[in-house]
């Protein structure tokens, strides 16, 4: 039986990863992960609180497709309490804004064009 994220589990991983905010010239990415950086582009729709419990349950399960990500993002959101989500929330204050200078965070991701759409997120 396919394992489950609980909030516990992201929480833990997220405390190994520095948050960046920065614009993303992919399009339609609204986050990435890549070594221990979380990258989220603050232009999105998509809440960030969930694109950054997205992009740690990418980090928990590398191996994972993103179809699995999305469906265990979705539940996990879903289910969290109010102080849950507000704590998601808080990580975002400790995010750092990227300042256009230096080198930008990597960021690896297939091309979009093979990359299939789910609502409003590329998968």
């Amino acid at each position: 039986m396919k394992e489950r994220v609980t909030f516990e589990k992201v929480r833990q991983y997220r405390k190994k990863l520095k948050v960046v905010l920065m614009p993303l010239e992919v399009a339609r990415l609204h986050g990435a992960i890549a070594a221990d950086t979380i990258t989220l582009d603050p232009r999105s729709r998509i809440p960030l609180a969930k694109t950054l419990v997205h992009e740690v349950i990418h980090g928990i399960y590398p191996l994972w497709s993103e179809a699995q990500v999305v469906r265990e993002e979705r539940r996990l959101w879903n289910h969290l309490t109010w102080r849950e989500r507000a704590e998601a929330w808080t990580w975002l204050g400790k995010a750092h804004v990227w300042n256009g200078e230096g080198r930008v965070p990597e960021v690896e991701r297939e091309p979009i064009a093979q990359q299939e759409v789910v609502g409003e997120q590329a998968v």
